[in-house]
This record gives structure tokens, sequence and C-alpha cells, in this order.
């Protein structure tokens, strides 16, 4: 299965599209993507004040796939 990870801009996209009241649905079919994606993204990114900010949201994205460890190739 082939995926792409969310860019700094389509963060930004769905942090003023958001913030201007489209739906997670109305988002995704804007940007091409699937609306879990979209929800999915929205929910692991709210921050406290329960509103989403894409510049929080890549950083955090980043320090994840930092902390992400490869997996052994001698295992099975």
């Amino acid at each position: 299965m082939s995926y792409r990870h969310l860019t700094v801009y389509e963060r930004s996209q769905i942090e003023t599209l958001s913030a201007l009241g489209y739906s997670c649905r109305a988002v995704a079919r804007l940007l091409g993507r699937h609306h879990s994606t979209i929800n999915r993204e929205l929910q692991r990114n709210k921050g406290r004040e329960q509103t989403y900010q894409a510049d929080k949201a890549h950083l955090a994205y980043q320090a994840r796939r930092r902390k992400s460890s490869k997996k052994d190739s001698s295992l099975p």
C-alpha cells in the first residue's frame, strides 16, 4: 500500500480551512486526501486550546519520525 505524508503546506491548509469552519470531509475533498487522514491529523495534533496549529503539528510529526526506530532486518 502506498501513502504520502502530509506536507507543511497541507498542514497549513488544514489549519486555515478548519478555522474557517470547513468540515473534515470538505477539507479532504479540497486537498485530495481521505477524510479519515484529515480527522486523524486534527485529533492527534490539537493543543490544550483545542485548536489545530500547523507549525506545532509539523514539529510533533518530525519528533515522532526521529523517535521511531527502524526494525531489525534479522528479525522475522
